[in-house]
């Protein structure tokens, strides 16, 4: 994560994260699950970020 909130791409690199963990089935299904938190997580942020723009500058 960037100081200021928003994820820079060099500072999260999947390509060496993937190569850290040797997929197991257990590490497999957990990394998934964590990669669909991360999701849904930037979905909301996103969707608040919106709502917060509509509050600020209702077009």
């Amino acid at each position: 994560m960037g100081s200021d909130g928003l994820v820079n791409r060099n500072d999260c690199n999947f390509n060496d994260w993937i190569d850290q963990n040797d997929f197991d089935e257990d590490e497999g299904e957990l990394s998934v699950l964590l990669l669909a938190r991360y999701v849904s997580n930037l979905v909301i942020w996103m969707m608040r970020v919106k709502d917060i723009n509509k509050m600020i500058a209702p077009y």
